[in-house]
């Protein structure tokens, strides 16, 4: 769980709130934590995003873009890590 979460709903006052929504940006759900359920999302219980196994935690962060695109790609069949990168090269086509 990520400690220094806060209840959303505590610290927004508008749907609009510019500084809150920019401020997520680069870190945020998908970004770097998750819920695992509704009800760990109605009582805020975040789950860190890692990749313990590999170290390459962009793998699985769905809104961390820019840093999965800046990456060598690994295939994981089966879950395991191919040692050799894809032949994508990072940062080399438009997103």
């Amino acid at each position: 769980m990520n400690a220094n979460a806060v209840v959303d709903a505590a610290c927004v006052f508008s749907r609009h709130a510019l500084a809150y929504l920019g401020g997520n940006i680069a870190s945020s759900e998908g970004f770097d934590w998750f819920y695992v359920s509704d009800a760990d999302r109605q009582s805020q219980l975040r789950i860190s995003i890692t990749n313990s196994a590999y170290g390459e935690p962009w793998v699985w962060r769905f809104r961390d873009v820019g840093n999965w695109w800046s990456q060598f790609y690994h295939d994981h069949p089966g879950g395991v890590r191919d040692v050799s990168p894809t032949a994508l090269v990072p940062s080399s086509k438009p997103i």
